[in-house]
């Protein structure tokens, strides 16, 4: 049935636009310059930004040389805002190379963390990995010297450890991520919330992972249990915050998935058991959307597997047909829900 309304033309709808902020009156000076370049940035206006942050680096090329750094941090922030990701990696290489000859290698933490993110997007692995080598050296000196930035040298580990891994180095992914347990835990022993929690179950997930690539199945199982024993942890401290739920359904499927290799059949489906009914809850916590649903159906197939391999075909049946069900109703909703369900904040 035809709306009883008109529709507005193409035509009214861009007359009714309000018209577009103009190009701000740049200052002579470049420090005020700077400013505005900074203001416009965190305002979304990303092209003035750009020209005043340049009318900036200009104006510092020949009277502070550190200023003008910071300027080209800002344009690799700008660029990388932009979708410009080979531009920002030119402007932020820059500005670490002045910024290192300058103040004899003192260069902030997040400059590296940029470089090594804008390298990664542009598929150089090789810069993306020696950036992120020296975000930990930075970070974990920083706190050396403060006491403060575990959650920062969190962070660097991460990536690095996971720099590692798709290089496949995984002697070095278990380094770093041996070392991100260890500082994690120190995170969870200082401030024993969600966050904290989350951190750890992430660096032993990871460092199961990196055990698994390597093909050293006992490893990964260790590491596997102790990520399920902290998301448990986390689930009851957080009284089934979703974010907890999810981190523990993880690590279960993860879990069960390596005891099925290493031919602990029964144990694999315990623990497929425990990341459906882990789901569940999901599912009673954060409603019946797609991402739920999918998720619970997930758990339900691996669930289903485990038990056919056993030859208890009934019962893979019966998690096989709820998986299907489960997809086909989330396949028709309209799901205006944004889940939140996601690990620790990425330094990417």
């Amino acid at each position: 049935m035809p709306d009883s309304q008109p529709r507005p033309s193409l035509v009214d709808a861009a007359w009714d636009a309000p018209a577009p902020a103009s190009p701000p009156a740049l200052s002579a000076d470049p420090v005020e310059t700077l400013r505005q370049a900074e203001s416009l940035y965190e305002t979304g206006r990303l092209e003035d930004a750009w020209e005043a942050a340049e009318s900036a680096r200009d104006g510092f090329a020949t009277t502070d040389p550190i200023a003008e750094t910071e300027a080209l941090y800002l344009l690799a922030c700008i660029a990388k805002d932009r979708g410009f990701s080979r531009v920002g990696e030119e402007r932020i290489a820059r500005a670490i190379a002045e910024r290192a000859d300058l103040t004899d290698g003192s260069v902030p933490l997040s400059w590296y963390e940029l470089h090594a993110s804008l390298a990664h997007q542009n598929g150089e692995t090789s810069t993306a990995l020696t950036a992120w080598e020296t975000a930990v050296s930075v970070a974990r000196s920083i706190r050396e010297q403060t006491g403060e930035g575990t959650e920062r040298l969190c962070l660097a580990l991460r990536a690095l450890g996971d720099a590692y891994l798709s290089r496949g180095d995984h002697v070095k992914a278990r380094q770093a991520l041996t070392e991100l347990v260890s500082e994690a835990r120190g995170l969870v022993q200082a401030a024993p919330d969600l966050q904290s929690y989350r951190h750890l179950t992430s660096a032993l997930q990871r460092l199961g992972d990196a055990f698994h690539a390597a093909h050293d199945l006992s490893g990964s199982l260790s590491a596997y249990r102790d990520a399920v024993r902290e998301a448990k942890r986390a689930v009851a401290s957080s009284g089934d915050a979703p974010e907890a739920l999810w981190d523990l359904s993880v690590g279960l499927n993860r879990l069960g998935g390596v005891q099925l290799e290493a031919d602990q059949a029964q144990a694999a489906i315990a623990s497929f058991e425990q990341a459906v009914e882990t789901r569940r809850t999901l599912l009673s916590v954060s409603g019946r959307t797609p991402a739920t649903l999918t998720a619970v159906a997930s758990s339900l197939s691996k669930l289903g597997a485990a038990l056919e391999r056993e030859g208890e075909h009934s019962a893979a049946t019966a998690a096989f047909d709820e998986a299907a069900a489960l997809d086909r109703e989330s396949a028709v909703q309209d799901d205006h829900h944004v889940m939140t369900l996601v690990p620790p904040p990425l330094a990417r």
